[in-house]
Parts: C-alpha cells; sequence; structure tokens
C-alpha cells in the first residue's frame, strides 16, 4: 500500500461516531437558533438523517444530548420535539438571569477603563452602527445580553456562573422569545447601554441597577402572556 492510500485511509478513519454526533447537535444548535426549527416540533429521524447526512444512530445520541441540554423534550414511543417554553418557565429564566447577572457584575474586577477594555475580547462600549436595532434584530439584544454577562463571569474568573447563565437557553431561543414578547427592543438596547456604561467607568450599583431594570422590562412582558393552561400558553 503506498502513502496516498495510507493517508486516505487515515482520514477515513478520522470520521469517528462522536463526530457525528457532534455534527448533529451543530446542526440542531445553528437550526433552533436560526429560528429553522420552531418550539413544539416534532424532529422527524428519517428527515434528519438525510438533511444532515448521518445515520440514525449518532443522530439518537445528538439528540439525548439536547435533551440534557434542556433543549429537547424526548418521550418513548413518541421521538423528540423542541423544547416548548411554558410562561412560567419563561418567566423563571429572566428572573434567573437578573440575580445571575447582578452576581456577574458585583464579580467583576475592581479595574480601570482601560485595563478592563484590555482584557476584553470584544469592546464593552458597543460602537454607534448605522443599522438601527428593529424588530428584525430583535434576538441580537438578547443573544448579546447573555453572552456580555457569561464574559463579565468570566472576568471575574467564575466559570461556574458564566455556565449557569449559558445554560438558561435564552440566546438558543432568542428569536422565538423576542418574537413572543411585546417588548421596545430601542428600550432594550439604551438600557443596556447603561449597564455597559457604568460598567467601564466602575459604577457597580448603577450597572446592577440598569441590569435589574433591563430585566425586569422583559420579565413584564411576560406577565402579558396567555397562561400556560390556555393551548397559546406555550411557545
Amino acid at each position: 500500500m503506498n502513502n496516498k492510500n495510507v493517508t486516505k485511509l487515515n482520514e477515513k478513519q478520522r470520521v469517528t461516531p462522536t463526530s457525528k454526533v457532534e455534527k448533529a447537535v451543530h446542526h440542531l444548535i445553528t437550526g433552533i437558533h436560526a429560528g429553522h426549527y420552531a418550539p413544539g416540533q416534532r424532529l422527524v429521524e428519517s428527515d434528519l438523517t438525510q438533511e444532515i447526512g448521518i445515520s440514525r444512530g449518532p443522530l439518537r445520541e445528538a439528540l439525548k444530548i439536547l435533551a440534557a441540554k434542556d433543549m429537547l423534550d424526548l418521550a418513548p414511543n413518541r421521538g423528540a420535539r423542541i423544547k416548548r417554553l411554558q410562561r412560567e418557565d419563561l418567566h423563571q429564566r429572566f428572573q434567573l438571569l437578573e440575580t445571575l447577572g447582578t452576581l456577574a457584575i458585583e464579580g467583576l474586577p475592581d479595574q480601570d477603563k482601560k485595563t478592563l477594555q484590555q482584557n476584553t475580547p470584544y469592546p464593552l462600549q458597543t460602537e454607534k452602527s448605522n443599522v438601527s436595532l428593529t424588530s428584525d434584530h430583535s434576538p441580537t439584544i438578547l443573544a448579546l445580553v447573555v453572552n456580555y454577562y457569561c464574559h463579565l463571569a468570566h472576568l471575574g474568573q467564575n466559570s461556574l456562573l458564566a455556565d449557569y447563565i449559558f445554560k438558561l437557553n435564552l440566546t438558543y431561543f432568542a428569536p422565538h422569545i423576542m418574537r413572543t414578547l411585546d417588548v421596545n427592543v430601542d428600550i432594550l438596547e439604551k438600557q443596556f447601554s447603561k449597564v455597559k456604561d457604568a460598567i467601564l467607568q466602575a459604577d457597580t450599583l448603577t450597572a446592577q441597577k440598569a441590569h435589574q431594570n433591563w430585566c425586569r422590562q422583559v420579565l413584564e412582558a411576560t406577565h402579558l402572556l396567555p397562561a400556560s393552561t390556555s393551548k397559546q400558553g406555550a411557545f
């Protein structure tokens, strides 16, 4: 066997079941975040195997992983469905974001603006964009807020806190959440700017208050959703 054939064989061997599982997980997570899979939507295995290009074995492992992440519901003989968030569930997630975000701000090291920005992989002070944050861009503000507090937790060397914030899964479901809630995106964006401005000035109390006001705007919107006992009480 020549060297070229050996190389081809090694490349084939690298395509392991684990990589196929990761491929399926990535495909589904990306699809949920992009809105291709709606909450409550049933996932048909035969369709997904063709769509992703894998067999049922790796797909089922991927479904189990996403169910463990609370992104899917798996039921015996009923298959998998994208997680359907109840009003109470959504309200609790934003209550947790309020608490966890407050802790992330509180745990931020006491650094001046220059040092803080040097340790930040993206600017804490967002530059003005020529594109307005319209309803079409509304998922952006929710994803930005969640990722921002995850980063603050990492700056405070609290990876466990960052993990808790990330596992609220608000980023993945952002398109569905923001389409469902009746919130003024421009107000949310301005309130979030107050959080960032206060942090850059090392004003922890003002930053926490602005963050709490941001969360309470969203929490008030969740109260306007139908109760979970109604057919419209979940999304």
